[in-house]
């Protein structure tokens, strides 16, 4: 009798419990834009579909000594409620560190334009002191159009630099 009470309860939590799930708003067709281009690494890699995290997938910012910042636009179209951005990072360097030390330090900013965003506009803050997997995923609950990769660290006395393979931006 007891068992029957508890599977009736258990049955009932999960008729009444509420799966959420967030849809994936970037495709081929998404309008991506980079704040400058190193060699052939087009910025349309970083939202192509394919998952490979070596270099020769990636999209990647120049090096160009003078330059302060990078940074990675994504165009979701119209405002969205974001969730989470998701980045799929180079990671054919041979060591986790050597892998993600270029990312050390990014944030996420959003915006409704395409002015870069200030500092104040960032969901989420790396705080460059350890060593990042080649695949983060970071809550960024914002309202918004625009999701900005964004750096200005300047690791190894290298000028900022972003090698994003994919990005992923979920929400509803």
């Amino acid at each position: 009798m007891k068992m029957a009470a508890i599977l009736n309860v258990f049955l009932l939590s999960l008729s009444v419990s509420k799966t959420v799930t967030y849809a994936p708003f970037v495709n081929k067709q998404t309008v991506v834009n980079i704040s400058s281009t190193y060699s052939d690494y087009s910025v349309s890699r970083a939202v192509d579909g394919n998952l490979d995290q070596s270099v020769s997938s990636c999209s990647h910012t120049s090096n160009f000594g003078s330059i302060k910042k990078a940074w990675l636009r994504i165009d979701l179209g119209r405002v969205y409620s974001v969730k989470s951005v998701k980045i799929w990072y180079r990671d054919d360097k041979g060591s986790p560190y050597e892998n993600t030390v270029r990312l050390r330090g990014y944030s996420l900013r959003v915006s409704n334009d395409t002015s870069v965003p200030p500092p104040e506009s960032s969901c989420y803050n790396d705080p460059g002191i350890v060593t990042l997997p080649t695949i983060v995923e970071e809550d960024c609950k914002r309202t918004t159009r625009y999701i900005w990769i964004y750096q200005s660290n300047t690791p190894n006395e290298e000028p900022p630099m972003l090698e994003i393979c994919e990005v992923q931006v979920f929400g509803k």
